[in-house]
């Protein structure tokens, strides 16, 4: 791998998308040679390498003479594993998703998966809140908003909530996934989360909570996923529902025709995307609550910034075996500092002092839930 202050080679599979075209514009400004890999040119002129994300040997080619491959070409899901198993032993590899898919991955490349907003900067954020304060006893991590979510994300969504990434209706008790209990909300944790009308949150949790939760000893973690409105809510489930089919392609254009359902239905909103989430425990014997969120019109950014960042890990040898998730990268607050420098709305609040029996929402129909 690149030793620390060397140009590194980096080779970003789709460019073309949104997510990967910020990702390669970010390590080209940090000084690093990026190289694009896409099925195909945009143009004519266009600087680019022909490369099926799907065929081993086309990515092995591309990648010979690289230090790290970002893979932006998704579905994650449907790629699985297959571009990071072509790769050279030397090369690194940055995934912005890849749910459950790496789990049982063996390699001793440097590889970070999950490396996006949510996975990644969701599971960081609760990281580095949690280690301000000594015990960590409760958690509520509410994600979402109305965003500009892709169809490669759509894609994603429905596949790692069917492989069981995501566990809607659940919440995490003693590291046990079991069923949302009403009035298991703190009411002023909420209150931060910015609200259209009509919000609908829902009880959502993922496999990178459960690996916080774990990780920190975390008795009680509550994941609230907010939908803008009903009739998003609705195109959601519909997407959800197709768990009967298996060819890719089918599912691919019934996610573009849902994809496109939703962009008319946002035209003319204002798009937002935010994390919030608060920690209850204690610090030095007494009871206190810290809280961290995180705004921004939509969460490509924050994605392309975070596999930026765990692209630049990887280049400095933090990282030396994988696979890593992205919430596991050295030093949060170095990469929430550079979040902030490219004026990402966040906001880190406490530790302050509170009661030693929160107050708990008993209303889940008025409001949030």
């Amino acid at each position: 791998m690149v030793r620390t202050g060397e140009t590194a080679r980096v080779g970003v599979l789709g460019s073309h998308g949104e997510v990967g075209r910020q990702v390669a514009a970010l390590l080209r400004a940090s000084g690093h040679v990026v190289n694009c890999g896409n099925r195909s040119h945009h143009t004519s002129d266009e600087r680019t390498a022909i490369v099926d994300a799907h065929d081993e040997e086309s990515v092995n080619k591309f990648s010979r003479d690289l230090d790290v491959v970002v893979n932006c070409a998704g579905p994650s899901c449907l790629l699985k594993t297959s571009v990071a198993s072509a790769l050279p032993d030397s090369v690194g590899y940055i995934d912005p998703f890849g749910a459950n898919s790496f789990d049982n991955y063996p390699t001793n490349r440097p590889c970070v998966v999950n490396a996006g907003a949510t996975p990644g900067l969701s599971g960081l954020l609760l990281r580095h809140l949690a280690g301000l304060i000594d015990d960590c006893q409760s958690v509520t991590l509410c994600t979402g908003g109305r965003d500009r979510g892709g169809l490669s994300g759509l894609v994603d969504v429905v596949l790692s909530t069917h492989n069981s990434y995501g566990h809607p209706g659940k919440m995490i008790v003693d590291g046990d996934l079991v069923a949302y209990q009403p009035g298991s909300i703190h009411a002023e944790d909420l209150e931060p989360f910015p609200s259209d009308d009509g919000l609908i949150a829902s009880p959502f949790v993922t496999n990178e909570l459960r690996k916080v939760a774990q990780d920190f000893s975390i008795p009680r973690l509550i994941g609230v996923t907010a939908i803008p409105d009903r009739d998003t809510q609705q195109l959601l489930l519909r997407a959800l529902s197709q768990t009967d089919i298996s060819d890719p392609t089918t599912l691919m254009n019934l996610c573009a025709d849902i994809a496109a359902a939703k962009t008319k239905l946002d035209a003319g909103k204002n798009h937002w995307f935010a994390i919030q989430a608060t920690v209850h425990g204690t610090l030095r014997g007494r009871p206190v609550r810290v809280s961290g969120s995180v705004h921004a019109p939509d969460s490509t950014f924050i994605t392309a910034l975070f596999v930026a960042e765990a692209t630049k890990s990887v280049i400095r040898d933090e990282l030396l075996t994988g696979p890593k998730w992205g919430y596991e990268l050295p030093a949060p607050q170095t990469v929430l500092s550079s979040l902030a420098s490219y004026n990402v709305d966040i906001k880190i609040v406490g530790p302050t002092a509170t009661t030693d029996a929160p107050q708990w929402s008993d209303d889940d129909d008025a409001g949030f839930i």
